[in-house]
């Protein structure tokens, strides 16, 4: 009896020891609710739905804001999602005089060549091929690390990849979602840009992604979490199913692993 109760207390020890050293591969998901991402997007007008974590709008022009924070943040990218069955025009402009302007583009204006995916228009200029600017018929955006930007039962699909350029640290930001908008603020940046979907488009998924540079000079790439991301057009998203975070999906595996190697070491007694 003594030996066996002895076995029951290292297997909860054990697992408890297990579940704390898998702390610090959440620590940097699991940031309380109200904590101001380092990248999130904003719609003013929009709806926040709690269901699928997405700002929706359901007009196709409106104003995307693009809010970076707690550290700068290089190369920033955001990607409009579409469907691969359709086929329209899309017109980014920065809104002069409300934030930095956008690194590569000195109009503020990319505009997709119809007939054409991967020729953009600037401005007024002459037609001509700019890696900054790229339509994707289909895939999965890659961040600055190399990795791709998580599916989220959206990607990959056809989407649209449009430079807004580095995001510094000169003013103050906040949580958006709604509730929480009183929480933390921190330092950052944000960045708006008028968005107008042109006929041939009924949903779109936006999500903003790049990297940070480590004191070690090692690149890790940040992207918009999914509870922070927006939609417009029919609702603002595809019909799939929301995939969860990958916090709750970590969280998950380390639970399963801790329990069958728990019952394993059981077993083996």
């Amino acid at each position: 009896m003594l030996k066996e109760a002895k076995r029951k207390r290292w297997g909860v020890v054990w697992l408890f020891m297990f579940l704390l050293a898998s702390l610090p591969l959440t620590a940097g998901l699991y940031a309380p609710v109200w904590a101001v991402p380092k990248l999130q997007i904003y719609i003013p007008g929009a709806t926040y739905d709690t269901d699928t974590e997405t700002w929706i709008m359901e007009s196709l022009e409106y104003d995307l804001w693009v809010i970076g924070a707690q550290e700068e943040i290089f190369d920033v990218k955001i990607a409009l999602a579409v469907s691969t069955d359709e086929d329209g025009t899309i017109d980014i402009t920065w809104v002069d005089g409300t934030s930095s302007e956008p690194s590569y583009n000195s109009t503020g204006v990319a505009t997709r060549i119809a007939g054409n995916h991967d020729l953009l228009h600037e401005g007024t200029g002459d037609v001509y091929l700019d890696e900054n600017y790229k339509f994707v018929s289909y895939g999965t955006p890659v961040m600055g690390d190399g990795t791709s930007v998580p599916p989220h039962g959206v990607f990959p699909t056809s989407y649209y990849e449009y430079m807004v350029g580095d995001f510094g640290l000169g003013e103050t930001v906040m949580n958006f979602i709604p509730g929480e908008e009183w929480g933390d603020t921190a330092v950052g940046e944000t960045k708006v840009f008028h968005v107008n979907v042109g006929e041939g488009y009924t949903w779109m998924d936006i999500v903003a992604y790049d990297h940070i540079v480590k004191t070690n000079h090692k690149i890790h790439s940040v992207f918009s979490p999914f509870s922070h991301d927006g939609g417009s057009g029919d609702g603002g998203q595809p019909p799939s199913e929301v995939i969860p975070e990958p916090a709750s999906l970590l969280l998950v595996g380390t639970g399963l692993i801790g329990a069958g190697a728990v019952g394993r070491w059981r077993r083996k007694r």
